[in-house]
């Protein structure tokens, strides 16, 4: 079953410190179905994720209103499960809507960043 057809997803996120907890829960549950807590890395730009299906994910921090994980999304139960799919989480209204340009555009330029690192070494 692809993404898209799956029901959404509503996330509770909360920063207390170095501390993230993020809170799931189905679009049409009552209640959050557990959360993924981490800690936030020293730079600001990433936190660790634990709680994750058999890993540790690193959530990246791309601006003040999205940051995405790698490699994590819902199975086709809805359940979590660890797919080649990346998460992205956003602000409700104007950033929910530039999610799919903001996340692509930081993709890109991480594709950049290792090009160049790889060059560097290589040369």
């Amino acid at each position: 079953m692809r993404p898209e057809s799956l029901p959404a997803m509503v996330w509770r996120i909360t920063h207390v410190g170095q501390h993230v907890f993020v809170y799931p829960r189905g679009e049409a549950a009552q209640s959050e179905e557990g959360y993924f807590s981490g800690t936030v890395a020293d730079d600001n730009l990433s936190f660790s994720l634990y709680g994750l299906p058999g890993q540790r994910g690193v959530a990246n921090v791309i601006d003040a209103d999205h940051f995405y994980v790698s490699g994590w999304d819902r199975d086709e139960s809805g359940g979590m499960s660890s797919s080649g799919f990346d998460v992205i989480f956003s602000r409700p209204g104007l950033p929910e809507l530039c999610a799919r340009k903001v996340w692509e555009a930081a993709k890109s330029a991480q594709r950049e960043r290792k090009e160049s690192a790889l060059a560097e070494r290589v040369s």
